[in-house]
């Protein structure tokens, strides 16, 4: 999805780390989630469990986006209880409810979320002309 969103023109770098509740929680000094301007949560039971999901570092993230610094879009993957997270204010993505995994027709869920994020990207560009 990330792919096709950078071929069509979007400026996208991607910065992956696989986040689990087995996943030593590490704090880096060059931190993804103080410099990024675009942030996709991608949650789940195991991304919910564990210590990054609280840390200081999402705190000031969803501060960033509160202050229109940065867009976060978290997405369902599947049910789990996110709605003590921090980032709980902020609207879940495919959105009426549904998790990725239970929608019917993913690949209509999936194109929703990439225009989510174009409009992310070009909210984020707009603001710095």
């Amino acid at each position: 999805m990330l792919t096709a969103l950078e071929k069509g023109g979007c400026p996208i770098k991607v910065y992956e780390r696989e986040v689990t509740a087995n996943t030593p929680y590490i704090l880096q000094k060059d931190n993804d989630l103080e410099t990024a301007d675009i942030i996709l949560l991608l949650v789940s039971w195991d991304f919910v469990a564990c210590d990054y999901c609280y840390s200081d570092q999402m705190h000031r993230a969803v501060k960033r986006h509160m202050e229109d610094e940065c867009q976060i879009l978290p997405i369902l993957i599947e049910e789990c209880t996110w709605e003590k997270t921090p980032f709980a204010i902020i609207p879940m993505l495919p959105g009426k409810g549904k998790t990725l995994k239970n929608c019917k027709n993913k690949g209509s869920a999936l194109k929703d979320i990439s225009k989510w994020i174009e409009r992310a990207v070009d909210h984020l560009q707009a603001r710095q002309l």
